[in-house]
């Protein structure tokens, strides 16, 4: 044998076993990093909010700045400017939104709406890009002269509101955003039905308008409603009804007066708050139909934070964990509570209150989830790789509350359904006792 020979069999065999071992490794690292990977919608979210960040940050820096120059150069105008730069709103426990009542609006037509995270990075360019001209407009203002400079500095002023606007509407837009990417990534089933159950609801709106056109022919028109009709149907079968829990209580149900009570707990200490939300829950859900008057009734209890956390409840504004929390309170009643970044329900469970500005109607809606009812308004969702997922939203009838809070009631239908899950489901309990 060769001394070169003999070299390369030395190499390779002390060479063999480390890339052995190595591929072991590798094989044994390789599933847990990846289990470390966030899923694509998480990882798309995360570059968008440092996006958002920097962005927020940029306005924070122009407004100091324009503060500044007004301060030297037209302090009356900089009295517009007293408060703090914009920060992003603040959500948490105990933070409770501003409250205001509606009239219901008028019902419109079926229009379908969607987001997604590139949608929401092309909002924060579009507001990166206001910011940016209004930085080169102040960039040139010392050279101006003073009356130029002067009628500058007010456009500048009266400008500014503008851009806070644009910073808390693409705020809101992330959260919302972000909210539900994770929701459908939870529940990929149930959005991929609802999805098609937005686009038949789209297609019986095509359809329809077909029906309207001036120059269809009476047959096409029949032809033309009958699928719509089937559609209506298709869209109406594929909606729940209510899952009624166990503690809405019938305290009269007589042809001529139904009435339900439901417990409530609460740990919002702001009392005008919680007075406000249960005037618009039981005014809401009051009807009168064919010679029946149909009630609800809100059995309110209280729970203070103390109460929950016994050794030390969470700070305002606290980020906590709200499935957690929910569970500190009795499982007999609803819960209104605090805590997310924005108001959302858990049918048959729990109201949680973000810091967005609250109506009475929306306060309705979100009660209607606690008995049972899920969204009537349809929302779905198709997987686009990298980007997350697209999210669809339709109202197929906005005259339902359930469907549409701005312009929806409650209907005789809402209390008729509830009484029979309530009824049917104190029945099969009876039936199961030994």
């Amino acid at each position: 044998m060769s001394d070169i020979a003999q070299i390369v069999r030395v190499a390779i065999a002390v060479v063999a076993p480390m890339i052995m071992a190595t591929t072991v490794v590798t094989a044994q690292t390789t599933e847990p990093e990846q289990e470390k990977t966030p899923p694509p919608h998480v990882l798309r979210g995360d570059q968008v909010e440092a996006t958002y960040k920097a962005y927020v940050q940029r306005l924070a820096r122009y407004q100091t700045r324009l503060r500044s120059h007004l301060q030297a150069d037209a302090p009356d105008l900089a009295e517009k400017l007293k408060k703090e730069p914009p920060k992003p709103v603040e959500y948490g426990y105990l933070v409770v939104p501003a409250y205001s009542v509606r009239e219901p609006a008028a019902p419109s037509r079926p229009r379908s709406a969607g987001y997604n995270w590139p949608w929401t990075s092309q909002m924060i360019d579009r507001e990166q890009a206001n910011v940016a001209t209004a930085e080169q407009t102040l960039d040139k203002v010392d050279g101006l002269a003073e009356a130029e400079r002067r009628t500058t500095y007010e456009t500048l002023t009266d400008g500014y509101p503008t851009l806070e606007k644009g910073q808390r509407l693409v705020d809101s837009h992330l959260k919302h955003n972000r909210f539900w990417q994770q929701v459908i990534a939870d529940d990929r089933p149930r959005f991929e039905r609802l999805r098609v159950l937005h686009d038949a609801v789209v297609e019986r709106g095509r359809l329809l308008a077909q029906a309207r056109a001036a120059d269809v022919t009476p047959d096409n028109k029949a032809s033309l409603e009958q699928r719509a009709a089937a559609l209506a149907k298709q869209v109406e079968d594929g909606q729940p009804g209510p899952a009624a829990p166990d503690y809405i209580q019938i305290i009269e149900n007589t042809p001529q007066r139904r009435v339900l009570r439901v417990p409530l707990y609460t740990d919002i200490p702001d009392a005008e708050f919680v007075t406000a939300a249960v005037t618009a829950i039981e005014s809401a859900w009051s009807v009168d139909a064919e010679d029946i008057e149909y009630r609800l009734e809100v059995d309110l209890r209280t729970k203070t934070p103390e109460e929950l956390y016994p050794d030390m409840p969470p700070e305002r504004g606290t980020h906590i964990n709200l499935n957690a929390h929910v569970k500190l309170f009795p499982a007999d009643g609803g819960v209104l509570t605090t805590g997310s970044n924005r108001t959302y329900a858990i049918p048959g469970r729990f109201v949680s209150v973000g810091p967005s500005p609250l109506n009475n109607r929306t306060m309705a809606h979100e009660f209607g989830h606690i008995l049972g009812f899920t969204d009537r308004y349809l929302r779905g969702a198709r997987d686009l790789g990298r980007a997350g997922f697209g999210i669809m939203e339709i109202v197929p009838d906005g005259r339902d509350i359930m469907a549409a809070p701005g312009s929806g009631l409650v209907r005789q239908s809402h209390f008729d359904q509830l009484i029979a899950a309530v009824t049917k489901k104190a029945a099969a309990t009876k039936t199961a006792a030994p």
